[in-house]
């Protein structure tokens, strides 16, 4: 169990949000989308890297490039909400720090979509990107956008240098102890994951595509870089995946930010311990890679 207070900014952020968002967005014409696209930005910043836009792939570029392997980035959202737009604050902040490009990959959204369809798209979108690059990315994704990079870390063979999954969506159930701990009140609740994850789980089983099952297959994956919330309803299962990590061999940096919420890092333009977090995010992935437990 968490045995760390909440942050402080975080706590008395979450009152107002309440007020804001509500609850029963499945019931409204949008799901809600405009709601929690309006909340994101009245707690974003201006963006530090230049942004040029290609489709369905928003660039962030730092105004000192450091690296030349750049970042594919897929971002979460419960594959409902959110668009690479309402990431960039979070973003331009990464790839200012990192002295990265970052391509960050919008795709079509649930439940109007099917996954199959979700996955075929983003498929589609990463192998063009893949071709015009000159060093092998680094792929990174938050929460179901986690998941997501998991499975395009394992079916584009050693095409990515690095897997950085930020809290990520990993379990094919709910029945973790964080589910019930912080299933309300700690912007990602845990009746809304259950709808989320009708969206996605079909196709996981269709697929066989379990990251905690017994015999994942890890040999196929690069590097991997995990960031858990400690008061998140996913805490649990990003915990086991480190542990299942462990267990099978697999080098795997772990660091766990036990005084954060799920999607911390969309707050860093107002809150310090998000953007503490997120500076420590940027140094973790060029760090040698050894087995690290949570930090």
């Amino acid at each position: 169990m968490n045995t760390q207070p909440l942050a402080t900014d975080f706590a008395n952020l979450l009152a107002a949000r309440r007020l804001f968002v509500g609850k029963g967005a499945q019931q409204e014409a949008d799901y809600g989308r405009q709601r929690v696209a309006r909340w994101i930005a009245n707690v974003s910043a201006a963006q530090s890297a230049k942004i040029e836009v290609n489709g369905a792939v928003r660039c962030f570029i730092p105004q000192t490039r450091s690296s030349a392997a750049p970042i594919f980035y897929l971002h979460g959202g419960g594959l409902v909400y959110y668009s690479t737009e309402v990431f960039s604050s979070f973003l331009s902040l990464l790839a200012s720090l990192t002295g990265r490009e970052i391509r960050a990959f919008d795709y079509p959204k649930a439940p109007e979509t099917p996954m199959v369809d979700i996955v075929g798209h983003l498929e589609q979108q990463l192998a063009r990107e893949l071709g015009r690059v000159d060093a092998p990315p680094c792929l990174m994704g938050d929460s179901v956008g986690g998941l997501l990079a998991l499975w395009f870390a394992g079916s584009f063979n050693q095409a990515f240098s690095r897997l950085c999954l930020l809290y990520p969506v990993l379990a094919n159930h709910h029945d973790f102890d964080s589910f019930q701990r912080y299933g309300e009140g700690y912007l990602l609740d845990a009746a809304i994951m259950r709808w989320f994850a009708d969206h996605w789980l079909p196709w996981c089983r269709q697929q066989q595509f379990n990251p905690l099952a017994p015999d994942y297959a890890f040999d196929r994956l690069p590097e991997v870089v995990l960031h858990t919330a400690g008061y998140d309803v996913l805490a649990d299962e990003g915990l086991a995946f480190a542990a299942h990590a462990r267990q099978a061999g697999r080098a795997l940096q772990h660091h766990h930010h036990p005084a954060l919420p799920h999607d911390f890092c969309l707050y860093v333009g107002k809150l310090a311990s998000s953007r503490q977090a997120v500076e420590h995010i940027a140094r973790t992935l060029d760090a040698a890679h050894t087995f690290i437990g949570k930090q």
